[in-house]
């Protein structure tokens, strides 16, 4: 008893002796230059260095204390070493820890990549890959949190270095070299992480295209293509997932014309293949805007805008409509339908022709006198009435496109 009692005065002791100079300055970082710090820490059983290491990360982001050199990202990274990675010693010793303390922990190591600070991209870059090689180590419960903020702050760092490359500057390392660097990091993700990896590719696939690298952009979709094919079976992930996909194409105005075809040709098919009717109808109909996209030109400076294969989009979403009739009342999915086509005959697809917007417009009202009353009927009629009233709208305006349409 006697033993154990002195043990505890000697870890409070120690404790003391290990905040103190953390609390008495304005950088705590500067515990850094202690040389016998980090040997003092290591004598303290886990859940006190664990004290010791988040007194320290919430101190720094309460002083704003930066991170400027390699050697200070490692020797922080070292100290902390309990939040960052499972220690070999510390097997057996209990930690009690709930999932909300964890994160809140995991937040603050992750905080630490924004407090990175340094005007040579070249020292920046290697700061980056020190922390890169810390949180490798954190396993697959940790590096959900620490990893994705690596990524974005890498992907601001090609982007400036891109832009030193435009003004005829040579930096040390290249934009290239940086998102090769985030490539390999989103995939360290991919295993543990597949649909969050999936996300940072089409970050990253977004990044390059600002950066005029459209060959790097392809590479960052293929690899969210593949990993989407091995690793995602939810079919409520991989609808977001086909969501998200649709909209970061649309903002990829940098890719070669053939190489944007490939992409959305594989998107559209991965819509199709979405377990769920009512889903693979939706998805279907939001790939038709891949093939009417103005941003993305040919050298000649055509447009991306193909009417053929957005009618073919539209068409097989409502056959897949007509599917969901069968086994529920899905007339919303008609409607949504003809919204994309009205907006299609608008934006002058000479394939969307007025016969097709008024044999849908006359099956939606077969299909709305079908329906029993109720508040589901109701808000099925609200938004098909949003539609007439915008129809309405254009005919009064005097669009003579619309003039032959009866409502």
């Amino acid at each position: 008893l006697l033993q154990h009692y002195n043990f505890e005065l000697a870890e409070q002791a120690c404790m003391s002796l290990l905040t103190s100079p953390l609390l008495a300055t304005s950088d705590p970082l500067t515990v850094l230059d202690l040389p016998h710090y980090s040997p003092l820490i290591a004598y303290l059983p886990l859940d006190s260095r664990k004290e010791v290491a988040v007194l320290l990360t919430r101190l720094m982001r309460k002083t704003g204390a930066l991170i400027r050199e390699p050697g200070h990202m490692d020797a922080t990274l070292t100290l902390i070493q309990p939040l960052v990675k499972d220690v070999v010693e510390d097997q057996g010793q209990t930690d009690d820890q709930d999932d909300e303390d964890f994160e809140a922990e995991q937040g603050a190591v992750a905080s630490l990549v924004h407090a990175i600070r340094n005007d040579d991209p070249t020292v920046l870059f290697q700061i980056y890959f020190v922390a890169r090689k810390h949180f490798g180590q954190g396993g697959s419960r940790r590096i959900k949190y620490t990893l994705p903020a690596l990524v974005f702050r890498a992907l601001q760092l090609a982007r400036n270095l891109r832009d030193l490359e435009i003004k005829g500057e040579e930096p040390g390392v290249t934009s290239k070299k940086v998102f090769g660097f985030t490539l390999d990091t989103i995939k360290g993700l991919a295993g543990s992480e597949p649909a969050l990896a999936l996300r940072l590719f089409l970050q990253g696939a977004e990044a390059a295209n600002k950066c005029e690298e459209d060959k790097i952009a392809y590479e960052f979709v293929s690899q969210a293509f593949m990993l989407y094919e091995d690793e995602i079976s939810d079919s409520k992930v991989q609808m977001e997932l086909v969501q998200v996909s649709c909209a970061t194409l649309c903002n990829l105005n940098k890719l070669d014309p053939e190489d944007y075809d490939t992409l959305v040709t594989n998107t559209t098919k991965h819509a199709a293949r979405l377990l769920k009717k009512p889903d693979q109808c939706r998805a279907v109909c939001l790939c038709s805007h891949l093939f009417w996209n103005p941003n993305v030109r040919y050298e000649d400076d055509r447009s991306f805008q193909d009417g053929k294969r957005v009618l073919d989009c539209l068409q097989r979403a409502l056959k897949i409509a007509d599917v969901c009739m069968q086994s529920g009342m899905n007339v919303s999915l008609f409607i949504e339908i003809l919204n994309r086509y009205v907006y299609y005959f608008e934006a002058g697809n000479d394939k969307i022709t007025l016969k097709y917007l008024q044999g849908l417009l006359d099956l939606v009202k077969e299909h709305l006198s079908a329906m029993e009353a109720g508040p589901d009927a109701d808000a099925v009629r609200a938004h098909y009435n949003g539609t007439v009233a915008h129809i309405k709208r254009m005919k009064e305006e005097g669009d003579e496109r619309f003039a032959e349409l009866t409502i």
